[in-house]
């Protein structure tokens, strides 16, 4: 009896494990959303062909699998998954990290895990049975879209939809590696810091000035200034170093242009507060006399 159950258990576990990936869920493969080109031309050249061949000796899943990856980074696939009952992660990984694994898991976590992947990924798993390999592509809040072989049926390459709630189901653990190669690994997009811009202008544009008052006035962005002028030097004058005086009563524009030619300006409006102005202030109440209104 032990006999012919050492014989046929080999079978038992064959048909197990045919049986466990025909039944995985997969869905339409429309609507996945590949940011790797190089991907998306693996799946447009491997799609619907049915793959018998091997990549370092590994075969069906595993060896379509490495190969994508090592089409993609060049390096050699992944690397050889535990040889435990549950080969759901891989010790030592071929130039890739793991960024994930769970083990007995739910709905969250896979949902979580995906999340953190991006085209290209390598995705190890395992049911109590049997193990399989994918490539990922993308994900939205109810499954994830892969590319592997040996999955919809045997040898079939193709791209499938698998939802959360079924990977919880029968799935042991999942793990998930990206590459680490310099010359082919996936780069995040850089992060770009907005930079608030400072428009190159005076702080205030009207100022009143009074004779002989001076004013500094603040500009703000721009580079240094190299150029100030005044309209009109007879109402206000302004030094090389933007110090700005009153002369006489009236408007004038004071205009300053930095090293990069870009100009700003102000308006200074001068109170006519002049020697002149005061003397006829003082002499506003004074009539003319004659030398009859003396005799009176």
């Amino acid at each position: 009896m032990k006999t012919v159950l050492k014989r046929i258990m080999p079978v038992l576990l064959a048909i197990v494990t045919i049986l466990t990936i025909a039944s995985f869920n997969s869905a339409s493969a429309k609507g996945y959303n590949c940011t790797s080109t190089k991907l998306q031309q693996l799946i447009n050249e491997w799609d619907g062909v049915y793959w018998t061949g091997s990549f370092r000796t590994a075969t069906t899943c595993k060896g379509f699998a490495d190969m994508m990856f090592n089409e993609l980074y060049g390096n050699g696939g992944v690397g050889a998954y535990n040889s435990g009952a549950y080969s759901y992660y891989v010790p030592t990984p071929r130039k890739a990290t793991e960024i994930a694994r769970l083990s007995s898991a739910g709905y969250r976590d896979f949902y979580n895990i995906m999340h953190k992947a991006a085209s290209g990924d390598y995705i190890q798993w395992a049911t109590a049975y049997s193990q399989h390999s994918s490539i990922f592509i993308s994900c939205d809040e109810n499954g994830f879209y892969v590319f592997d072989s040996n999955f919809v049926e045997p040898y079939l390459c193709t791209v499938h939809y698998i939802t959360y709630e079924y990977i919880t189901s029968v799935t042991y653990g999942v793990s998930l590696y990206r590459s680490t190669s310099s010359e082919h690994a996936i780069k995040k997009k850089p992060v770009v810091k907005k930079v608030k811009t400072v428009p190159y202008e005076f702080a205030e544009k009207n100022v009143t000035l009074s004779y002989m008052e001076t004013y500094t006035p603040t500009v703000n962005g721009g580079k240094k200034i190299t150029s100030w002028t005044s309209s009109d030097d007879h109402v206000a004058v302004v030094s090389n170093s933007g110090v700005i005086e009153g002369v006489s009563g009236g408007t004038a524009v004071i205009t300053a242009i930095n090293s990069e030619g870009k100009s700003t300006q102000m308006t200074v409006t001068v109170e006519d507060t002049s020697v002149k102005r005061i003397i006829g202030v003082l002499l506003e109440g004074f009539k003319p006399m004659n030398i009859g209104d003396l005799i009176a």
